[in-house]
């Protein structure tokens, strides 16, 4: 009997990536992050689980790559605190109302205080409000103060 064979042919094993692949062909990411090695980071993550990921280093260029036609994201990951004026909520509801429909959105943020916590939790603004700075909103009285 000779050594190293089976004795019956294996059956094929998918490889992770063809089963991603056809999982997430069609569904986009948008990464809006301002930190070079983040948003790199997890737009690598992202295109290993098999998304198409288009990135921005903030939320000007997010907003343009709206407005131009450039994106229809299926999901945006926007940092909380961005450069040129815009946080990551404000984006979301540029995007919204640019694309016109309700894409969902996680905002990442490193910023544990109170006002930022709050901001986050009570989600992006009403389309009026986008880019108009800080909301003044009733606090949430679930939140801390």
């Amino acid at each position: 009997m000779p050594l190293g064979r089976d004795a019956a042919p294996r059956p094929r094993r998918f490889d992770r990536s063809e089963v991603k692949e056809s999982a997430h062909q069609s569904s986009s990411i948008l990464v809006v992050e301002d930190d070079p090695s983040v948003r790199e980071m997890l737009a690598l993550l992202l295109e290993g689980e098999g998304y198409l990921t288009t990135t921005a280093e903030d939320g000007k260029k997010a907003l343009e790559l709206g407005e131009r036609g450039a994106i229809r994201p299926d999901l945006v990951v926007a940092d909380y605190n961005l450069p040129k004026g815009l946080n990551g909520l404000q984006v979301v509801a540029g995007l919204r109302e640019t694309l016109g429909h309700q894409i969902p959105a996680v905002i990442l943020t490193g910023d544990i205080s109170t006002s930022a916590l709050r901001e986050i939790a009570q989600g992006p603004p009403a389309p009026e409000q986008a880019g108009e700075g800080e909301g003044v909103d009733k606090p949430d009285p679930a939140l801390p103060r």
